[in-house]
């Protein structure tokens, strides 16, 4: 936009505005944009995707599970094999990112099968840990963090690995 356009959209002189007048016309002109805001996890929010995750596992029912029903069995899988729970998990608003990765993974990944198909993935992924940690040789320098059990590395790894024994048994 030229210089004169400018001085056609508001009256006064450009040149003698504050920032705050020029943002205070703009806002006139083109009205005030809002952002959404997203409103972070609580506590009793993480507390209760965990006892819903806890009495998924016990009826072995995935099929009501959204991503903070994955986000917490991913804790639990990592305190199960590991033996200490992991500290992304403590922060509500850690727990939340992983909740809006693992929602994306979802989406992206498991459109047909959903949160049921995509926990058979993550039930792969922690006997393939718990095999690997059970070696007296093993690599215990990386860990199966939520980034990585939420992201397409995982999955396709999954996917691979799936594809083979189902060649294998035809």
């Amino acid at each position: 936009m030229r210089a004169s356009n400018v001085v056609q959209l508001f009256p006064r002189a450009a040149r003698s505005m504050t920032v705050e007048e020029s943002a205070s016309q703009l806002e006139e002109l083109v009205g005030k944009v809002q952002r959404k805001k997203r409103s972070p996890m609580s506590r009793r929010q993480v507390e209760r995707a965990t006892d819903e995750m806890n009495a998924m596992r016990a009826t072995k029912d995935w099929g009501a599970a959204t991503p903070k029903h994955l986000v917490a069995l991913w804790a639990w899988c990592h305190a199960s094999i590991y033996g200490v729970f992991p500290e992304e998990a403590r922060s509500p608003a850690e727990f939340g990112r992983a909740c809006m990765r693992a929602g994306q993974m979802l989406r992206q990944s498991f459109p047909e099968g959903g949160a049921a198909q995509a926990v058979e993935m993550m039930r792969w992924v922690w006997t393939r840990e718990k095999a690997r940690w059970g070696k007296p040789d093993a690599n215990r320098d990386r860990r199966i963090s939520w980034a990585l059990q939420f992201s397409g590395s995982m999955v396709g790894d999954w996917r691979v690995c799936t594809a083979g024994r189902k060649l294998l048994t035809r």
